[in-house]
């Protein structure tokens, strides 16, 4: 075997010949199937114990050639011999030895390999740590609540990738059914698309509504059938995604083509109305002069005058219900830079006399960026919302607080909040405000809010409302600022 001899064992009658370094050694406490071999520097065998003796034995048939691990490794170090089903770990040692300065010590031992058994546990725990891993990418990029629900429509299994997102912790919904955990109310309608699942197997997809302690409003649902982990009968998975963005996003389309079908519609008929319109004025006023001019000489003319100046009134109603459809169509103007606090301050004093005797204005205005807007149709924003501001207050007992503040948010965007003390506004017509002809004054023409948010659209900003019957209403301006020069 490459020169190496194994001989008969030598641990008899070379046992006289150990040195201290070696009994030293053999006093440890080795494994009595632990292989001792010393060898020179030089590659003469000095000695090996019994358990070497059979381990050398071995390695011939089975194909190992030890005589190269013996001529390569020449400085101490450690590693491992495959046999088949065993394992070798073999170490190398210098020690002492008389007449031969230093020599090499090769400890060997073996054991088995993993039974089958132990390899397919093996197996398993490197597959769950890939499949944890996997998880954990998962839900890194999901967004939600993943429920899973056993045949009899209990809770199994939570998860929310916010626990906000959860009514109750997940502690308190395990083992309990949707009716059992929110009550009849609450749950009974998504108990029923639980049981349904469980029942047909059949997948859904819906949306709905629910307030719950992050702030989300609204969430969409998908739900499939799983097998039930014991293989009889079936589990329900539902995956919740918060969707509030998304359902204020749509919103908001909607109404912006509800605006641009509207200001199409009112170019065209703003264009055939006013042409009539105009000529229908310019007689009345003629035919109104020439009988005031009679009623100065004499003549009986009252019961002429009046039903004439009611019809002079009608048509200027409908000019001005043609002027702000025409306002609603008109494209862009050029736009420049403003100071929206200034802008404010300004039309405070246009409405001065409309809100004398109804409020008392306070102001509050801290450091905001210019923006990029055109100032005249700014102020007819903002004219707007205080003449309604104006025009709530009215309505209300006692005396009435206007707040008008200007500030800079989150975003970095110049804001003009104001807020009046009035009646307020209903819950159910919070969503229409801003919709074109929705209106609850028995003189208006719902087209002014609208207006008003299509400027602040061309302008890249928005406005928000919030309002509770009887607490007032606040609508807030938010407009892109300018960067710094």
């Amino acid at each position: 075997m490459g020169g190496v001899d194994v001989g008969s064992p030598m641990a008899g009658e070379k046992d006289a010949q150990r040195p201290a370094a070696l009994e030293a050694l053999l006093s440890e406490a080795l494994d009595e199937g632990t292989g001792l071999l010393v060898r020179s520097k030089s590659g003469r065998w000095l000695w090996r114990n019994g358990a070497a003796c059979s381990f050398l034995a071995q390695l011939e048939p089975r194909g190992h050639s030890l005589a190269q691990l013996l001529r390569s490794v020449t400085e101490p170090g450690q590693g491992e011999l495959s046999l088949h089903d065993h394992v070798t770990q073999w170490r190398m040692k210098l020690i002492p030895w008389p007449g031969e300065g230093q020599a090499q010590l090769w400890i060997f031992r073996e054991r088995l390999r993993p039974l089958p058994a132990e390899r397919e546990l093996a197996q398993l725990r490197l597959a769950l740590e890939e499949a944890q891993g996997r998880l954990r990418l998962l839900s890194a990029h999901t967004r939600g609540i993943l429920f899973e629900f056993d045949s009899q429509a209990r809770f199994v299994r939570v998860w929310a990738s916010d626990p906000k997102l959860l009514l109750m912790p997940e502690s308190e919904l395990l083992g309990r059914t949707l009716v059992e955990a929110l009550g009849p109310d609450v749950g009974g309608w998504h108990h029923a698309r639980v049981s349904h699942t469980l029942q047909t197997g059949e997948e859904q997809a819906y949306e709905y509504r629910l307030e719950v302690p992050n702030g989300a409003t609204n969430f969409a649902c998908t739900s499939v059938a799983v097998p039930a982990p014991d293989g009889a009968g079936r589990n329900a998975v539902f995956w919740i995604r918060d969707v509030t963005e998304e359902v204020e996003l749509r919103a908001r389309l909607l109404r912006a083509d509800r605006l641009a079908a509207v200001g199409t519609m009112a170019a065209g008929v703003a264009h055939e109305v006013n042409n009539p319109l105009t000529y229908m004025r310019l007689n009345l006023d003629m035919v109104l002069r020439e009988l005031r001019q009679e009623q100065q000489r004499g003549a009986a003319l009252d019961r002429l005058l009046q039903p004439l100046e009611l019809v002079r009134e009608g048509a200027e109603r409908v000019q001005t219900i043609v002027a702000a459809l025409l306002n609603l169509a008109r494209p862009a103007d050029p736009n420049q830079v403003v100071d929206v606090r200034q802008t404010l301050e300004h039309c405070l004093e246009l409405t001065a006399l409309q809100l004398e005797g109804r409020a008392v204005v306070q102001r509050a205005y801290a450091s905001s960026p210019k923006v990029c807007a055109n100032e005249a149709r700014l102020i007819q924003v903002f004219t707007n919302l205080l003449s309604n501001a104006a025009d709530a207050m009215a309505e209300a007992p006692g005396e009435q607080t206007l707040h008008v503040s200007s500030g800079t948010d989150a975003r970095g965007r110049a804001t003009v909040e104001i807020r009046d003390s009035g009646a307020g506004i209903p819950r159910e017509h919070l969503q229409r405000v801003f919709d074109p002809f929705f209106t609850t004054k028995p003189q208006g023409l719902g087209l002014g809010l609208a207006i008003c948010q299509r400027i602040i659209a061309s302008f890249g900003g928005e406005i928000q409302v919030e309002s509770a019957p009887g607490q007032g209403a606040a609508f807030r301006v938010c407009l892109p600022g300018m960067a710094a020069p």
